[in-house]
């Protein structure tokens, strides 16, 4: 019996190949007035800056308001418990180049440490 194996297109290869995992506590957590979702992790990221990662009032970087009030909880839970937080991109960034603000990769999940 002979198998086949198919990969389609460099979504996939980006997937297998461009996923990597920021962990850290968080030393602020922000929602500004237009409901965006802004982390900031100098343990990890290697700075202060900002990312904005979600929105709770509209769908912001192809994530679901539903997902961003997940993601929030998430990172409440773990702020107020101290714990650190993972989050895993598919951007072809790494932790320390990931854009700042606004210009931030959207995770492709949120998790605890």
């Amino acid at each position: 019996m002979k198998k086949r194996i198919f990969i389609f297109g460099g979504s996939f290869s980006q997937w297998l190949f461009g996923a990597y995992i920021c962990t850290g506590e968080l030393d602020d957590l922000r929602v500004v007035y237009t409901g965006v979702v802004i982390i900031m992790s100098q343990v990890m990221y290697g700075d202060n800056a900002g990312r904005a990662i979600c929105s709770v009032a509209t769908d912001y970087k192809d994530v679901p308001i539903e997902t961003c009030n997940a993601w929030l909880g998430i990172l409440l839970s773990a702020s107020a418990s101290n714990i650190s937080v993972r989050l895993q991109y598919r951007d072809g960034f790494s932790c320390d180049a990931q854009p700042l603000w606004g210009d931030a990769s959207r995770p492709h999940w949120i998790g605890f440490e």
